[in-house]
């Protein structure tokens, strides 16, 4: 078996036509589109991030779209992540995107206090457009910024009141980014199979019922938080 420091056999790994399909959403300007940037350019092959951070990176119109793969429980899966404007002219482009979406990656700006804020506007519109038991995470961007506005224990304690997984990272020096997203799609994949075996487990029942009914003849699934 060919093992790598990270302790998986690639060898063994197993393609799959899987996707999970992610929506990154917040205020203008906390830099999504630096993080998806980022993520797009991991490289699963060596591990690494190689550094595509633009200080001048122009603002989203409308949509923009990154896809990356990730090994989770030994499959290989496609995540796409569509990243939204926050501007308010661009919001009825926006929430039509939230069709068919596995996952919603909110961020904010640690050195804005107002983006946090507005993440409660995020919440809501996610919650409106799509299914508000689909997994969730919220992200504080610039975490390598020493002037920073929000304290970790503050977002922290945002996040717990509103029952989303928190971690910090830095799209400027690439940390945590991967991990977040890894974080997220990793929960939904777990979801999604422990869904498959509780409705492979309802039809085995379900199957063993009908026997039983034909024999009596009857007919009755940085920081982290």
């Amino acid at each position: 078996m060919n093992t790598t420091q990270d302790g998986l056999d690639y060898a063994n790994i197993h393609s799959t036509n899987e996707t999970v399909k992610l929506i990154i959403i917040g205020d203008c300007n906390v830099g999504k589109s630096s993080i998806l940037t980022q993520f797009s350019t991991y490289n699963n092959s060596d591990r690494k991030i190689y550094d595509k951070f633009d200080p001048e990176y122009n603002t989203t119109i409308g949509i923009d779209f990154k896809a990356n793969t990730a090994i989770i429980n030994g499959k290989k899966i496609k995540i796409q992540i569509w990243d939204t404007a926050g501007q308010e002219r661009f919001r009825s482009i926006v929430n039509s995107y939230f069709k068919s979406i596995h996952g919603v990656i909110f961020v904010f700006d640690l050195t804005c206090i107002e983006t946090m804020n507005n993440i409660e506007y995020w919440l809501t519109l996610a919650n409106d457009k799509c299914d508000p038991d689909i997994p969730k995470i919220l992200v504080g961007n610039k975490c390598d910024i020493g002037e920073r506005i929000i304290t970790t224990d503050t977002a922290a304690n945002f996040a717990k009141t509103h029952g989303l997984y928190y971690i910090e990272v830095s799209a400027k020096n690439n940390i945590n980014i991967w991990e977040a997203v890894l974080h997220l799609s990793t929960e939904i994949i777990t979801r999604r199979n422990q869904n498959i075996s509780e409705t492979t487990l309802l039809t085995s029942s379900a199957s063993k019922n009908v026997i039983l009914d034909k024999h009596s003849y009857s007919s009755n699934c940085c920081w982290k938080y």
